[in-house]
């Protein structure tokens, strides 16, 4: 299962990385800090965690703001599920993690900043189900 992280900050800019390595990995191309959940954790808790992993920036959880399912992946035909989970970023220095991420940056503001004015929250329960006390 992997998550990603859409991460605005105060000003709706976008945190964004380049990929080390790995199919990601190419010139001019910049996405949302992903990764995989480690067993037992929560959604919302991976998505902190790997933003702070790969860039060094502290988020805290909004919401979970869509995912996607997939069946018959690789050559052992398995499932897949990836969430985005919509993120604000508590700080603002970045400091990349050398060994995954070639670059990291914040863009101007991002369309996708909709996503604090328009998204539905979820109920104190679900929030609990998605995150763990820390994020």
């Amino acid at each position: 299962m992997g998550v990603g992280a859409l991460v605005l900050n105060e000003a709706d800019e976008v945190l964004l990385v380049q990929e080390r390595r790995g199919p990601a990995a190419r010139p001019g191309f910049w996405k949302m800090p992903t990764g995989l959940v480690d067993v037992g954790e929560a959604v919302g808790a991976a998505a902190v965690r790997e933003v702070a992993e790969e860039t060094g920036v502290t988020a805290k959880l909004e919401s979970v703001v869509s995912f996607r399912e997939v069946h018959g992946v690789g050559m052992a035909g398995k499932s897949d599920l990836f969430f985005v989970c919509a993120c604000r970023a508590l700080s603002t220095d970045i400091c990349i993690q050398e060994s995954e991420i070639a670059a990291a940056k914040v863009c101007g503001t991002h369309p996708c900043s909709v996503i604090y004015r328009t998204n539905v929250h979820l109920s104190p329960g679900r929030q609990r189900l998605l995150a763990s006390s820390g994020s």
